[in-house]
């Protein structure tokens, strides 16, 4: 236990007080035994600082994470894991396009459209039996980022436009639904206003059930950046060529031969995917 009390410094700059149960859930979620988390808490108490920031601790704990419990550092990782993907944001929007095809949907990236008014580009289109989602992705490499009302605002005069072009002039599947999706997270009237238009919201843990996190572990879609085995070069190498999974890279070893990547790590690279995967290629 802590001593005496201490602030920390969030991503977005607020000063909140530490605590040790928040930190001991995220360990607890990761899939962490209560022993590994115990042994973690009890080797960072002892460098915990007033004014430290939220990112010093997770540094720390991800570190002694990777040491004590290393097949579940990864899925510590995943939010900064998916930060990993940018610069650009094309490489989330294959993540989310595989999301919903594990759903049985059809999907398209980068998919131009002619509007009623004007012609818009769409991140990604998911159709299903008759249903079209309009999917706008809102990827952002820096945490504490907050999307606000404007957000969901833009996107429903986006979504409506095409909605109609669709509906009056036969412009491709007809648009059911626009959705937003995004790594971070939402601002209260972003998420009132959407809610009451019927605009779809996804972010990192926003709807409690069904957030960006729960989706990408229940289908086991981990993007490569969370493979602590991989070098960031090589990561990018992966994203630049399409390969954005874990699931991707299994079904494409060839491409760590490509990379003149030794055998032995080879193997622990891939281990790693399919510990994350769960045998599912």
């Amino acid at each position: 236990m802590l001593k005496h009390p201490i602030t920390v410094i969030k991503a977005n700059g607020d000063v909140v007080p530490f605590e040790i149960q928040r930190l001991r859930n995220s360990l607890h979620r990761s899939g962490a035994s209560e022993e590994t988390i115990d042994q973690v808490i009890k080797g960072i108490i002892p460098e915990l600082k007033d004014g430290m920031s939220t990112q010093q601790i997770y540094k720390m704990a991800y570190k002694l994470l990777k040491r004590l419990g290393p097949k579940v550092a990864p899925r510590y990782s995943l939010r900064r894991a998916i930060m990993d993907m940018g610069p650009s944001g094309y490489p989330f929007e294959h993540l989310v396009a595989r999301m919903f095809e594990r759903n049985g949907f059809s999907t398209q990236v980068g998919v131009i459209r002619k509007g009623h008014c004007i012609q818009h580009e769409v991140d990604v289109l998911a159709i299903r039996d008759g249903t079209c989602y309009a999917i706008e992705c809102k990827f952002h490499n820096r945490p504490g980022y907050v999307s606000d009302v404007k957000v969901p605002l833009y996107i429903q005069s986006r979504f409506q436009d095409l909605q109609r072009a669709s509906r009056n002039h036969g412009n491709g599947p007809e648009i059911t639904q626009g959705w937003v999706v995004t790594n971070t997270r939402f601002s209260s009237d972003a998420i009132d206003y959407a809610t009451c238009m019927n605009l779809e919201m996804v972010g990192w843990d926003y709807p409690e059930e069904g957030s960006l996190k729960n989706r990408i572990e229940r289908a086991g879609l981990y993007p490569i950046t969370v493979l602590s085995n991989l070098k960031k070069v090589e990561m990018q190498h992966f994203l630049e060529n399409g390969v954005v999974t874990c699931t991707e890279l299994l079904k494409q070893q060839y491409l760590l031969e490509s990379l003149k990547i030794g055998a032995k790590r080879a193997e622990s690279i891939l281990a790693e995917a399919e510990e994350l995967c769960g045998g599912d290629k």
